[in-house]
């Protein structure tokens, strides 16, 4: 089959539409946290390991740290960075809600992994069937979410935070956190 020069652009442009539609298609598509890593902190977090059901484009997985909380009661903390170019950055974490004196209850003055005391202009509301924080900083802002579970046969909490660099807006850093998934 012979294609003129005409013919010859209009299948390059179909194949280049097509891989980019694929590309995007791809990474729309993927999760937030790699899988082997997922699993690794599901080992070491369960019941409380709660991740991001989606990202601000174009964060990206950098790394985790895993944190023992105190009391010890309050157990294990893991935070997981995002970031891109330009001074984005997301700092989540997911830990059971538990405050410093060791008593597992969702607070609305700031989360184990980041810090207590935000309540002096904390934005609160229910999204998702959650108790929704936002506290806005100086340096970054704080959104956190509390999470009712049953955990063997009794209620506990789970909580994610983030803290962020002001990119992305209250309502964002909210439903960011409400909707934190296993």
């Amino acid at each position: 089959m012979r294609f003129d020069r005409l013919g010859l652009v209009t299948v390059a442009l179909a194949v280049l539409a097509a891989a980019a539609l694929i590309g995007v298609t791809s990474v729309a598509s993927a999760a937030p946290v790699p899988k082997i890593e997922k699993a690794r902190i599901h080992a070491i977090l369960s019941p409380y390991d709660f991740f991001p059901a989606s990202l601000p484009k174009p964060l990206i997985f950098i790394s985790w740290k895993e944190t023992d909380l105190s009391p010890t009661v309050c157990g294990t903390s893991v935070t997981i960075q995002f970031a891109a170019a330009g001074d984005r950055q997301i700092n989540w974490s997911s830990s059971r809600d538990c405050d410093h004196r060791g008593q597992v209850r969702c607070s609305a003055g700031g989360y184990p992994a980041y810090s207590f005391g935000l309540a002096y202009n904390v934005r609160r509301t229910t999204i998702n069937r959650r108790h929704v924080f936002f506290s806005h900083g100086n340096h970054g802002s704080n959104a956190w979410a509390c999470i009712p579970l049953k955990v063997g046969g009794l209620r506990d909490w789970a909580v994610v935070g983030i803290w962020e660099l002001n990119f992305i807006s209250p309502t964002q850093a909210m439903r960011l956190v409400a909707y934190a998934r296993h």
